[in-house]
């Protein structure tokens, strides 16, 4: 089986138990890429959640693959302070991820010019995605 099959059959239910194949690891609850260190998607309340934040070219792969699967996006950046000695498929640790991204593209958007209002519309959309995923997981 191919590691992109694998990961639709774990989405889907079809696939139980802890499992590899390839690169992606299935510990019966979320999906890795290469390891505990790289939750892909984090499995909560039956939604998937993907976690977008590029790490290596090949992780780049398996985020495209599972992409389709995902019911919500969120970016876990490895160097977050947040993250030293902390679980990333911890809901909190999701929580706090999503918060920050959001104060991120506000203040980005508070240091574009009037006329830059497609590149606002755009960060606005991404606010607007992260907050439905906070209502979501609180």
């Amino acid at each position: 089986m191919k590691s992109e099959q694998f990961i639709g059959e774990i989405v889907s239910g079809r696939q139980t138990g802890e499992k590899y194949v390839a690169s992606i690891h299935f510990d019966g609850k979320h999906i890795y890429s290469y390891g505990s260190h790289y939750p892909l998607l984090i499995n909560t309340k039956r939604k998937w959640i993907l976690n977008d934040y590029g790490y290596s070219s090949t992780t780049s792969k398996h985020i495209s693959w599972a992409r389709s699967y995902a019911d919500y996006v969120v970016g876990l950046p490895n160097h977050s302070d947040i993250y030293h000695n902390a679980n990333r498929t911890d809901i909190n640790v999701i929580k706090q991820a999503l918060k920050m991204e959001i104060s991120l593209l506000e203040k980005e958007i508070s240091q574009l010019s009037k006329r830059a209002w497609k590149q606002k519309e755009i960060k606005n959309n991404r606010i607007e995605e992260l907050r439905k995923t906070l209502l979501f997981i609180s």
